[in-house]
């Protein structure tokens, strides 16, 4: 016979399970194979899930003995972002829907306890969810600067302050808005040390069309990065709107 004591495996999705076997009876020199290959008798750094273990002694005589390693509920965060109405305003909005272990607690980067945020303006804001037993989720939400003034039109160019190409679809990429009569807009991007990380002669707004964050075929460093744009117009440039535009972006992840 054969008796388990199974450690579960923690936060869904992790691997901290762990099976101490005990075997009793039959004659000593007890061989073990278990379903997920291993041949010693007890097991660690399982995720969760259901083994078998084949335990043969020195006769040839053989017991099976299937074991179920638990794991905690999974902790999903799923946010809803709403960016400033325009600009110069600081309307933004972040709610999270959470499901997992209650209670739940949040903390968040600008000190904020709770699931939602108001009153935002454009930045990128963190938020560490922490369930009753303990399993966290860390997301960085992007809140976009606003594309519009306030009377309702863009006026040139409206760049976002920070960009997250993290996979959520949301804030993939380095995005632009362009006033009606802008034609062209050419993009150049440099990291810290003045090296060009990216350039489109001509960017327009939509997917696809901005930085994704990676530079030589690898995901470029967290952290600031300048712009320089040079803006070309269809109409004549008479209220002093700017031809080149430079500031800084933030790549979050």
């Amino acid at each position: 016979t054969s008796t388990a004591s199974v450690t579960d495996a923690g936060c869904y999705g992790s691997n901290a399970g762990a099976v101490d076997l005990s075997v009793a009876g039959g004659t000593p020199g007890y061989s073990f194979f278990w379903s997920n290959d291993e041949t010693t008798e007890d097991l660690t750094s399982l995720p969760a899930g259901d083994y078998q273990v084949v335990i043969t002694d020195a006769n040839g005589c053989v017991h099976v003995d299937n074991i179920t390693v638990t794991e905690f509920t999974e902790l999903n965060v799923q946010p809803s972002v709403t960016n400033p109405s325009c600009i110069g305003k600081e309307d933004g909005k972040i709610s999270l829907t959470v499901t997992g272990a209650s209670p739940l607690s949040y903390e968040w980067s600008d000190g904020s306890t709770g699931a939602e945020l108001d009153d935002l303006k454009a930045g990128s804001y963190t938020v560490t969810v922490t369930d009753a037993n303990n399993c966290q989720q860390i997301s960085t939400l992007v809140i976009e600067e606003p594309t519009a003034n306030c009377g309702g039109s863009i006026l040139d160019v409206a760049v976002p302050n920070a960009f997250s190409p993290n996979g959520d679809d949301i804030n993939e990429q380095f995005d632009i808005y362009r006033a009606d009569d802008v034609s062209k807009v050419t993009v150049k991007i440099y990291d810290r040390w003045g090296a060009k990380v990216y350039e489109n002669p001509d960017q327009q707004h939509g997917p696809n069309q901005g930085w994704d964050g990676t530079y030589r075929g690898k995901e470029a460093q967290v952290g600031a990065y300048v712009y320089v744009m040079e803006i070309e117009y269809s109409t004549p440039n008479t209220t002093d709107r700017p031809t080149q535009k430079t500031g800084t972006v933030t790549l979050v992840r």
